[in-house]
């Protein structure tokens, strides 16, 4: 089967057309006027969307998988709306990390659509920031889609050491590269990674390591930790090589 047709195939099994990612997107940027793009507004801008990424008081992995076990745990089957109230809705950096687990993790990233489902949150956020939102909104059918929760248990069980790991190395420095503007870019890159991830389901690992550089950005801006930046964008560089060379090769 070619390519464009796994993905059209794939589309259809999650019932979750990529056609709504634009009109999503397009409706939160006009939806209503955003008045931190006022002339004069930037350095406040940067500032406020500063704060947004770093709320919640969350500074590592391991509290984001003790927020999703806390929602698994007062849930049946975990929808994703559950999931960011625990997080929180004005914390970009803990939910590009709560994006990043989802989708690198075994068992739950290895369900067919969870990466595509999980990349158009990414995208719908990662469009309100950049436009200006001192808040996220997100569609109800979005909010919705969940998955099991023994999987998710699983999931989060298995990830427990490598977090701790993780987050020994985690650490202030280079933070000229996770602040202001660049945290802006961060978000930019984080919209192309969402963009891509649909492709990724259907090449082996490439979804599970978009994951992990969406894990690595969030991380990244929790921790204001540069270096852990400059890997994420590493594995972004390594996901758009991997696709290249398999969409194209041949």
């Amino acid at each position: 089967m070619a390519w464009s047709e796994a993905i059209s195939a794939r589309n259809k099994n999650t019932h979750l057309p990529l056609s709504r990612l634009l009109v999503v997107c397009l409706l939160i940027v006009f939806r209503e006027p955003f008045p931190r793009w006022q002339l004069g507004a930037g350095n406040q801008y940067v500032q406020a969307i500063w704060s947004d990424m770093t709320d919640k008081g969350i500074k590592n992995l391991q509290q984001v998988l003790d927020r999703i076990e806390s929602a698994s745990v007062e849930h049946g089957d975990v929808s994703l709306g559950a999931m960011m109230e625990e997080i929180g809705y004005r914390s970009f950096g803990p939910l590009l990390v709560l994006a990043g687990v989802i989708i690198a993790l075994p068992i739950v990233g290895d369900i067919p659509g969870v990466p595509t489902m999980v990349a158009v949150i990414v995208a719908v956020i990662a469009t309100q920031l950049l436009a200006g939102r001192n808040y996220f909104w997100l569609p109800g059918f979005l909010l919705r889609r969940s998955v099991s929760r023994e999987k998710l248990q699983k999931s989060v069980a298995w990830a427990r050491k490598p977090a701790r790991f993780i987050d020994k190395g985690l650490k202030p420095r280079l933070t000229f590269l996770v602040k202001g503007m660049p945290a802006l870019v961060i978000a930019g890159i984080a919209l192309f990674i969402a963009a891509i991830t649909p492709v990724t389901e259907i090449i082996p690992f490439s979804a599970n390591i978009a994951g992990a550089a969406l894990l690595a950005y969030g991380l990244s801006l929790i921790a204001e930790d540069g270096l852990l930046a400059i890997v994420a964008s590493v594995l972004t560089t390594a996901i758009v090589i991997l696709l290249g060379y398999s969409l194209f090769s041949g």
